[in-house]
C-alpha cells in the first residue's frame, strides 16, 4: 500500500517546485531578451510565452505550499 505524505512534506514539494519554475521563468525571460537584441522576434515570442506558463505554474505551486 502506498503511504500517504505528511501535509508539511507536499508543502515543501510545492514551495520547492514553485521556486524551480521561478527560476526556469527566469532562464526564459533573459533568454527571450538576448533573442529581442539579436533580431530573433519569433523565437522570443515563444520564449515569453514560456517564461509566462512558468510563472503561472509557479504562481500555483506556491499558492498550494500556502495551504494549511
Amino acid at each position: 500500500m502506498i503511504a500517504l505524505a505528511s501535509r508539511a512534506e507536499l508543502r515543501r514539494t510545492n514551495v520547492e517546485h514553485a521556486r524551480v519554475e521561478a527560476r526556469r521563468a527566469r532562464g526564459y525571460a533573459a533568454a527571450a531578451r538576448t533573442c529581442i537584441r539579436a533580431g530573433d522576434f519569433d523565437i522570443a515570442v515563444s520564449l515569453l510565452a514560456a517564461a509566462f506558463r512558468a510563472r503561472r505554474a509557479a504562481r500555483a505551486h506556491r499558492a498550494i505550499g500556502a495551504l494549511r
